[in-house]
């Protein structure tokens, strides 16, 4: 019995110094200084808008690029929750760093110290003048050169302050956007529409409703291949076929 009790008990100390390393590599995750920044003081509806990130990490910390040649690594990736009326042309990461590790035939393709990171956006005509709040989250995953840490999610946010046509806009002049390679960035995956601020129809909904334009020339239930082959075969022919009951009297039928 007591040796039962000595395996069960050492078990339990090993379970618990596990959970401990790991609440402490959760507490000292290194974490980015992240700025968010827009290129000029105001913004004319209509018109362009650039917006960067300036991203600082603690000496001798990195993060996988956006696009790390190791498929099992974790991206630096940029969401953005673009507004109504606001569309996102570009987001526009920096050259990735190569990185030489023990053990690796490749170097990685990371992130250093400090990098910045540029959206191209463009304004609707019809947006409002104001202050124009537009949401962004970056997911990186810090890492040194004994190892990575869990993944973190920063929530930041740009203001970008809309002026009448009338008025003139002018760049702050910060020499971050004259290190972003503007023009050459990639484009994100969906982006709202500039037209309007009306919900736009679920894909579901505009794949039922070309249905109706459809004209049915004849349905069947289960049947072999052969038997499906030759439903077809007489559905493009507009050969309808005879249906159970069709051309039958009450007796056939009961």
């Amino acid at each position: 019995m007591a040796p039962r009790i000595s395996a069960l008990v050492g078990a339990t100390v090993a379970a618990l110094l596990v959970v401990g390393e790991l609440a402490y590599a959760q507490a000292r995750r290194p974490q980015a200084a992240i700025m968010s920044l827009v290129e000029s003081s105001a913004a004319h509806a209509g018109g362009p808008v650039r917006l960067a990130l300036k991203v600082a990490l603690p000496e001798g910390v990195h993060t996988q690029s956006n696009m790390p040649r190791d498929s099992s690594l974790i991206p630096t990736a940029l969401t953005i929750d673009a507004p109504v009326g606001v569309r996102i042309d570009e987001i526009v990461f920096p050259r990735a760093t190569e990185l030489k590790q023990a053990g690796l035939d490749q170097p990685l393709a990371v992130f250093e110290r400090e990098f910045a990171i540029g959206v191209q956006a463009t304004l609707a005509s019809s947006v409002a003048v104001g202050a124009l709040p537009i949401a962004a989250h970056l997911r990186y995953q810090a890492c040194d050169m004994n190892l990575c840490y869990p993944p973190s999610t920063a929530d930041l946010q740009w203001t970008v302050a809309v002026v009448p046509a009338s008025k003139t806009t002018d760049g702050r002049g910060d020499e971050i956007f004259q290190q972003i390679a503007f023009g050459h960035g990639e484009s994100p995956f969906a982006a709202p529409s500039l037209a309007s601020a009306a919900t736009p129809a679920l894909a579901e909904d505009v794949g039922v409703a070309t249905l109706d334009d459809f004209t049915v020339l004849g349905t069947t239930g289960y049947s072999t291949s052969a038997e499906f082959v030759t439903f077809i075969h007489n559905a493009e022919r507009g050969v309808k076929a005879r249906g159970m009951f069709e051309g039958r009297g009450p007796l056939a039928i009961l």
